[in-house]
């Protein structure tokens, strides 16, 4: 048995189909179906069969996954251990984030990270996917949402204040300014086109007669799509203000606010290399509460 070919069976059993679990591996669903049949042919059985919700593991396979998955942990650990055997902090850290917050938020305020620990890399994994800490995907995350999972240090960061914006050219062709509930305008919007988020919500309650011209799942393509004239849409006040092709619609009532929170796994939260980047974000801003995710719920620490 080649005890790599675990990774394979762990992730399918996390994710249950061929795709996800292959993308969370950054491999083709070909090759992860073949180490699957693979490890299935040395272990001597039926590891995987197919459901109504995806792969389903059979008795055998909950032993290699539970198997597998006590070997990532140790894994991990001594990972953890060997880098709080290290006093000089080195090493690569994986942050995984939507890239609308490294351009944003992350990127100006770096130097002084680089300045203090030359040594260290950082690997950012700009993605919309939630990638799994647990499974060791990235190190720490920089999520728009709170955490669920249990066994995470969580910090709310910072608000992310939100505003209705239309890029200059259209406002003034539309006639937008100010803003009419009545007129019709086509709209930017986050998520589905037919999402119920909060801010979808207020944004269409600020134009009554607005109607969806482009939904998208990335931050950074609306916030594109609004300055390119597509539509109105609700970008982050922080990144917007100021943008010369941008004018803001609202009066800033009622618009509503996301948070920005800091997550990693409680294994991890202590290493040197870890911690340096963690003090780093947390230092941007210091009065954010540090909570201990367990199943959805977080303590103050």
């Amino acid at each position: 048995m080649d005890w790599r070919d675990l990774r394979f069976a762990l992730a399918l059993e996390r994710h249950r189909t061929l795709g996800e679990a292959a993308r969370a591996l950054g491999v083709d669903p070909t090759t992860l179906s073949r180490r699957i049949t693979a490890l299935e042919e040395a272990v001597g059985a039926t590891l995987f069969v197919r459901s109504a919700d995806g792969w389903r593991a059979t008795d055998a396979g909950s032993r290699v996954v539970d198997a597998a998955a006590r070997m990532a942990h140790e894994v991990r650990t001594l990972g953890h251990d060997l880098d709080q055997a290290t006093e000089r902090v080195k090493g690569t850290v994986r942050l995984t984030t939507v890239d609308y917050i490294v351009g944003w938020y992350l990127a100006p305020r770096l130097a002084s990270l680089r300045e203090r620990h030359p040594d260290l890399v950082i690997d950012f994994r700009c993605t919309e996917q939630i990638l799994d800490l647990a499974s060791g995907q990235a190190d720490i995350a920089l999520r728009l949402a709170r955490p669920t999972e249990a066994g995470l240090r969580v910090r709310r960061l910072l608000g992310v204040p939100l505003g209705l914006y239309g890029a200059r050219t259209l406002v003034e062709r539309a006639g937008l300014f100010p803003l009419d509930p009545a007129r019709p305008a086509d709209l930017v919007i986050n998520g589905t086109p037919r999402n119920r988020l909060p801010e979808t919500r207020w944004a269409q309650s600020l134009v009554l007669r607005g109607r969806v011209a482009v939904a998208t799942t990335s931050l950074s393509a609306a916030f594109e799509l609004v300055v390119a004239g597509v539509g109105l849409g609700v970008l982050a006040v922080a990144a917007a203000d100021g943008h010369p092709a941008l004018v803001r619609l609202d009066d800033g009532r009622g618009a509503p606010e996301r948070s920005l929170f800091r997550v990693v796994p409680e294994e991890l939260a202590d290493a040197p290399r870890i911690r340096a980047v963690t003090d780093w974000l947390d230092s941007l801003h210091p009065s954010a509460a540090v909570e201990r995710s367990s199943l959805g719920e977080g303590a103050l620490d």
